[in-house]
């Protein structure tokens, strides 16, 4: 059986994190954090993390952490809401997702 995630109200979060100076460039994730601020200063933390222990990720946040730090670092990005979504599992979570990534495009994620 599937672990519930639902946070308060049973809403999730799609959220997309994109370069101020070409929005064009930009990462999708989900959350099942209440505020998607609260997403993306986890996102700085670990980013920050990885950089002091000389770590690196197989996943698609390594991507758009090096593209974030070729770009000037986190200031030069913004976390917007894509969509506030009811889920029964962390796969439907996954599924709603990969769903929005198939059709927004990210240049950040891998695909």
């Amino acid at each position: 059986m599937a672990k519930s995630i639902n946070y308060q109200r049973g809403k999730n979060l799609i959220y997309k994190i994109y370069y101020k100076k070409n929005p064009k460039k930009f990462f999708i994730g989900a959350t099942t954090q209440q505020y998607i601020c609260k997403r993306f200063h986890q996102h700085i933390t670990y980013y920050q993390f990885l950089k002091k222990h000389k770590k690196r990720l197989e996943d698609s946040k390594q991507k758009l952490y090096d593209f974030v730090e070729k770009h000037g670092g986190w200031k030069k990005f913004k976390c917007k809401l894509l969509q506030m979504i009811p889920c029964k599992s962390k796969e439907e979570l996954t599924f709603k997702e990969f769903e929005c990534i198939q059709k927004e495009q990210p240049t950040l994620n891998v695909l």
